[in-house]
């Protein structure tokens, strides 16, 4: 979460003439680019991808700046 938010930050004060999708394509890309090593391994590149897509489907980030209006708030 934290890195998702460093991310979106750096987006939106680089990016800010940019449309709210395209920031959103940028924030998943660098997201989905990201690796981190789990217990000192080298993890999949699928694992990062889709932690944060779990992570998004369980609406605790989004992609769009504004994801909860959207789609309103946690599913569960």
């Amino acid at each position: 979460m934290r890195r998702y938010g460093m991310i979106r930050g750096d987006i939106t004060d680089l990016h800010p003439d940019k449309p709210v999708s395209v920031q959103g394509r940028l924030i998943y890309r660098q997201c989905a680019q990201y690796q981190v090593p789990l217990e000192g391994r080298v993890v999949p590149g699928h694992f990062v991808h889709g932690s944060f897509n779990d992570l998004a489907d369980r609406r605790c980030l989004g992609w769009h700046a504004d994801y909860e209006n959207l789609l309103g708030k946690d599913p569960e």
